[in-house]
């Protein structure tokens, strides 16, 4: 691949953001960052849609798809690849997207 400034501009971008987050505390509030947004977005996606009773089952589908990928994603090539930022972070997310929803069942069951 030819070497152009968008490249090399992409290239340093990436290396300088595995710089920045490989000290551990700043990937531990990376995640939970991730983990606390899926727990919001878990909260607003069923809220905001089950107010039109339109998009339910829709949405509801998406959610699972999307869950369903990342964890297929994660932990299939989780043994033969080192955790990389992105991966872990959408991990968290998924599981505070996951967790959310589990509330809100509880919290529509009482």
């Amino acid at each position: 691949m030819q070497r152009t400034r968008l490249s090399t501009l992409v290239e340093i971008t990436g290396d300088r953001v595995n710089d920045i987050f490989s000290n551990p505390w700043r990937r531990s509030s990376l995640t939970l960052i991730s983990f606390l947004t899926g727990m919001v977005m878990g909260t607003a996606l069923p809220t905001s849609t089950g107010q039109a009773a339109l998009w339910d089952v829709i949405v509801a589908a998406l959610m699972f798809l999307f869950c369903e990928a990342i964890a297929i994603w994660y932990y299939r090539f989780h043994r033969t690849s080192k955790n990389s930022l992105i991966k872990l972070n959408l991990n968290a997310f998924r599981i505070g997207l996951t967790y959310s929803l589990f509330v809100e069942a509880v919290k529509l069951a009482t």
